[in-house]
């Protein structure tokens, strides 16, 4: 298959698991896999880098798509269109 072109890059499995690893490491640590204190250290951590990391990623929609269907419908409403 020459020439096959893919979707998802690196940076969007990298995104999926940064949004994943707070999830996991908080389950751990909520059901006492493993010593409590660092695995509740390392949830902190990799929440923190989730949310250093937010912006840089495809993750940021999750904040921005709000912001775009307000700015859409406050356009198209003010310009007549009925829905």
């Amino acid at each position: 298959m020459n020439g096959t072109q893919y979707i998802s890059g690196y940076g969007d499995y990298i995104a999926w698991g940064l949004s994943l690893l707070p999830l996991l490491t908080g389950w751990l640590a909520y059901h006492r896999v493993g010593p409590y204190v660092p695995m509740l250290a390392f949830h902190v951590l990799s929440a923190e880098l989730l949310l250093a990391l937010l912006p840089m990623t495809p993750l940021i929609h999750t904040v921005t798509i709000f912001v775009a269907r307000w700015h859409t419908g406050y356009i198209y409403g003010r310009k007549g269109v009925q829905a």
